[in-house]
């Protein structure tokens, strides 16, 4: 099989089957699992750099009301004009970040079947293909409510339920970020690495 479309409605797939249950014969493969990172975790997965441009651009710009002001009072134009293009800058990194990955994620999908792992991915979408045969490392990072590791009072983890999932495939790694119910992958995929080292 050259090619294949990774849309829900070409996959053909029983709305009622959960993600782990999934069987659908895609051609001359067998679909093992589909998924697709939860909306939000992925929209914000990169919160912390997007809310540090944040306030790069609120200070950008209170140095552009400042140099409009100069500029307005003295004459002097580099004050009013080199400021702009931090601004602009902080601007795409902060808000424009969010809004580029909540756009970029009606585009990401996922599926393994027996002998593959497909990846649609990007803007504009394309399609990334890894031969389980070739998979070396896998390992699984749950996400909890107080953090990737962190605790509630009690000293106990409390799990989101979602996951990231870092695989190697010979000298290409991959990660799959905000997967949710990714403990059902992660055993998939941990039998391929265990089939290769019996």
């Amino acid at each position: 099989m050259d090619e294949l479309t990774l849309d829900r409605q070409a996959l053909a797939v029983e709305p009622q089957a959960t993600q782990e249950q999934s069987v659908v014969d895609i051609g001359a493969e067998l679909l093992v699992w589909q998924g697709r990172p939860a909306p939000r975790c992925f929209t914000f997965r990169h919160w912390g750099r997007s809310l540090f441009w944040l306030a790069i651009f609120v200070v950008a710009g209170v140095w552009q009301w400042v140099g409009w002001e100069i500029y307005a009072d003295s004459g002097q134009t580099a004050w009013a004009f080199v400021p702009l293009p931090l601004l602009v800058l902080a601007l795409c990194l902060s808000i424009g970040r969010v809004v580029r990955a909540r756009l970029e994620w009606e585009h990401v999908f996922y599926v393994l079947s027996a002998e593959k792992l497909r990846i649609q991915c990007g803007m504009p979408r394309h399609i990334i293909c890894f031969n389980l045969a070739e998979l070396s490392y896998v390992r699984l990072d749950l996400y909890n409510k107080n953090g990737k590791n962190g605790k509630n009072p009690q000293g106990e983890l409390e799990n989101t339920g979602l996951g990231k999932i870092y695989l190697e495939f010979g000298s290409r790694s991959v990660v799959l970020c905000c997967i949710e119910h990714a403990e059902g992958l992660f055993e998939l995929l941990r039998r391929h690495v265990a089939a290769d080292i019996d």
